[in-house]
């Protein structure tokens, strides 16, 4: 989002391709998300047409849109993954053809790593928003990826009802405890309502500080 010309660009490193203005008498009425397109996209500097998306069909609510959006780019544009280090082998990662097959080193989900990039943009609200959307859109079209947790230390066990309740975030549990979708998954139970976070991370969490410890014991 550009406020300086009241746009949605679509940019490769500092150049623009593709622009979208929209109504500017319709700040007042909420964030830019909110407020509705002028025309279509236009090309820039953009080396094929235009993208055909430019706002809510009647039968689109702009989650789902931003939703749709993310997965034709993915497929259109897939990503490139490196092993760094020798850490972890990426090599499962090279003939996965959906992002829901994609497990990172630790055997976690996509979901974990937009809540990762989500903390990490905490300043970026617009950026947090659209995080929070992709994660409760990929568990509504994919409900299986909430019984999906890490199966190596630091993280073993922890789920995204973990990282939700961490984080107090009540929108996302009551979709974990409500969804349809994810209730009728065969591990709701034992494997996301009941699951235990056994792995070193919790642990360390809740370590007492050295400095603390003496005071700790003799209370």
């Amino acid at each position: 989002w550009n406020s300086e010309t009241n746009e949605w660009q679509m940019c490769h490193g500092d150049s623009v391709k593709y622009r979208l203005p929209v109504d500017g008498s319709h700040f007042k009425e909420g964030s830019p998300e909110d407020i509705p397109p002028i025309g279509s996209w236009q090309i820039v500097d953009g080396d094929g047409p235009a993208p055909v998306t430019k706002g809510s069909e009647p039968h689109q609510s702009k989650r789902v849109l931003f939703f749709e959006v993310f997965e034709v780019s993915w497929f259109n544009y897939p990503p490139e993954f490196e092993a760094e280090d020798g850490d972890w082998c990426a090599l499962e990662c090279i003939d996965v053809n959906h992002w829901r097959d994609l497990r990172g080193p630790y055997g976690e989900s996509i979901l974990s790593w937009l809540w990762i990039l989500r903390s990490h943009d905490h300043e970026h609200e617009t950026l947090q928003n659209l995080y929070a959307i992709l994660i409760e859109e990929i568990l509504r079209s994919e409900p299986q990826l909430a019984g999906v947790r890490p199966s190596l230390e630091p993280y073993f066990g922890q789920t995204v009802l973990h990282q939700a309740c961490a984080a107090s975030d009540v929108e996302l549990v009551k979709l974990l405890v409500n969804e349809p979708g994810i209730q009728k998954q065969p591990f709701f139970k034992d494997g996301l309502l009941e699951a235990r976070l056994s792995g070193s991370f919790i642990q360390n969490t809740h370590a007492v500080p050295e400095a603390l410890k003496e005071c700790h014991f003799d209370a």
